[in-house]
């Protein structure tokens, strides 16, 4: 083994241990118990019975609470592993997403002067080289980053945000153990298979490896930009590429007041008008761009003196591709005609349904759904609530909904939220009604079969044409015996681990025992050299064999089983 390899395992296990212990110190002692992880807990902590939840409704906020101030006292990677699970209504329950979803990521800003060193080391040259004006305070700190106000040589007044020292080391470690700790949820706790622990880490590893790379939130921000260049009433920052490397992002500083704010507004047609155009600024996105702002709480969304919507702060995004859109137009004509047939067939192509998924039970839980609303008038509908319902059917089901669906219907049910707040009249699922018609449209334009149909000749023709080959391959490989299976065995290696561990302990005693029964017969012998009298070896004989006894012993007290 590499010697990286060796001190990537032992900064691990020394990580590990914190994990364990803050978990149990919080009162999380029933997870360490279940996930075999006891031997990491001090030895005073390893001979008390793991706690046990309290009754079901008041310990489930309790749980959920404890989860969270562990995850807040563990950094920034488990902060934003809390935060990322309060983006899956359909994955947790709504107890675990509230007290998620209130996980800051503040933290103390670093010094000045390492913030202008880093971008020495990115620019190439000092602060004074690419800016007049370099703020010493931070406007903001997080626990990736923290932002500076800043004017270019141009004159160009920016925002600079610049990355922790060492975040990305840190971040990294943190989610190969969160990938294995995934791997050990699934193995030992078998009913948390149907949240797919690891897909979540893997995707939580995905987002976090994006962010520390301030090339894709940049990328990301230059595209909203650029699709709402022309607009009169929105507004996103220009991206200043020459100032701008993997580690430090410079934007165009964008002023305004919260959104929110605007909610005790004395003229109405103001809030009436925001509400509007915030709502119109999502569909747009939604339904005409494909590629969405997720994070949409009112500190991102900035209105200036011409009633102008600026958006910022573009680390979280999601896609509405035209795959996801088709989709969603065949849905909403399944659930017109109430044809949950073809409703089910778009589930299972969008990979929603599991193998603990009921078929019968999605079918009436949706029909149900779909008899409260379908007919009521538009204006009466709450977004919120349909989106909480249809969440609670997947929880219900154990199915798993794509992430970007999720995050666009949190966006939706947010804005949906601001926008009525501003304007409590404001029809939000009216407003949403045309763009669901164009969606429709599409999917039944003769553009869109056309192109579906030709996508599936394509397909058709390559798959004809090397089916021979392919077939040919096969019997050959069956002739000559060189077709073969592979099985793969689930669930066993915690039963492999623990007979190695026990036939090495067995092994260990035998040579204890052995090494007490030899220096006892050298004693009784009187053979070789002495020292105070007795046979020298005799004496080396009880000693190793007396460390290699508190070893053993060690190792099973270690181990918490006795």
């Amino acid at each position: 083994m590499a010697l990286s390899n060796i001190g990537r395992r032992i900064r691990q296990f020394h990580r590990l241990r914190v994990v364990v212990q803050v978990l149990a110190k919080h009162g999380l002692g029933i997870l360490v118990e279940r996930l075999d992880l006891r031997q990491y807990l001090p030895l005073p902590s390893k001979w008390k019975p793991a706690p046990l939840p309290a009754e079901p409704v008041r310990s489930s906020r309790t749980l959920a609470r404890r989860a969270a101030t562990a995850m807040q006292e563990l950094g920034p990677t488990f902060v934003k592993f809390g935060q990322f699970l309060s983006t899956r209504p359909d994955i947790l329950p709504p107890v675990y997403i509230e007290e998620f979803s209130k996980l800051q990521d503040r933290v103390e800003p670093f010094d000045v002067a390492t913030a202008r060193e880093i971008i020495r080391g990115e620019l190439g040259g000092p602060v004074d080289e690419f800016f007049t004006d370099f703020a010493d305070e931070p406007l903001a700190s997080g626990s990736m980053a923290q932002v500076h106000t800043a004017v270019t040589t141009s004159g160009r007044h920016v925002v600079v945000k610049v990355k922790r020292p060492d975040i990305s080391r840190v971040v990294i470690a943190d989610l190969e153990l969160l990938e294995d700790l995934a791997d050990r949820v699934e193995e030992y706790i078998p009913e948390s298979r149907v949240m797919r622990p690891r897909m979540i880490v893997d995707e939580l590893g995905r987002h976090l490896r994006r962010e520390l790379d301030f090339i894709h939130e940049a990328s990301a921000t230059q595209r909203f930009s650029k699709a709402f260049a022309d607009s009169e009433h929105y507004h996103c920052p220009e991206v200043f590429w020459d100032l701008t490397t993997g580690s430090v992002l410079t934007l165009e500083r964008l002023s305004g007041k919260r959104i929110s704010e605007f909610a005790g507004e004395a003229d109405t047609s103001v809030r009436k008008t925001l509400a509007a155009r915030l709502f119109d600024l999502y569909m747009k996105q939604f339904f005409e761009i494909g590629y969405f702002h997720a994070d949409p709480h009112p500190g991102n969304i900035l209105v200036d003196e011409n009633l102008r919507i600026n958006v910022i702060d573009f680390g979280l995004t999601g896609r509405v591709g035209d795959d996801l859109q088709g989709y969603l137009g065949t849905a909403i004509l399944a659930l017109r005609a109430k044809d949950m047939d073809l409703l089910t067939a778009v589930l299972e192509h969008l990979g929603v349904l599991t193998d603990e998924s009921d078929i019968g039970e999605v079918r009436s839980d949706i029909l149900n759904l779909v008899d409260t609303y379908m007919g009521m008038p538009l204006g009466h509908i709450d977004i919120q609530q349909t989106f909480r319902e249809m969440t609670a059917i997947a929880q219900r089901n154990a199915m798993i909904l794509p992430r970007d669906f999720v995050l666009m219907g949190k966006a939706l049910v947010t804005v949906g939220g601001i926008a009525r707040a501003l304007d409590p009249e404001f029809d939000a699922a009216g407003s949403l009604g045309p763009y669901m018609k164009v969606v429709v449209r599409k999917k039944l334009s003769l553009h869109s079969i056309g192109r579906g149909a030709a996508g599936m000749a394509f397909h058709g023709l390559h798959f004809l044409k090397d089916a021979p080959a392919d077939l040919r391959r096969i019997i050959r490989k069956v002739l000559s015996g060189g077709l073969s299976f592979n099985f793969q065995h689930r669930g066993l290696d915690k039963l492999i681990f623990d007979l190695d561990r026990a036939s090495n302990r067995l092994a260990f005693s035998v040579i204890v025992a052995s090494l007490i029964i030899a220096s006892s017969l050298i004693l009784n012998a009187g053979t070789g050299p002495r020292m105070y009298g007795m046979p020298v070896l005799g004496i080396v004989g009880y000693i190793l064999a007396a460390f290699l006894g508190l070893w053993l012993i060690w190792a099973i007290l270690r181990s918490g089983r006795l």
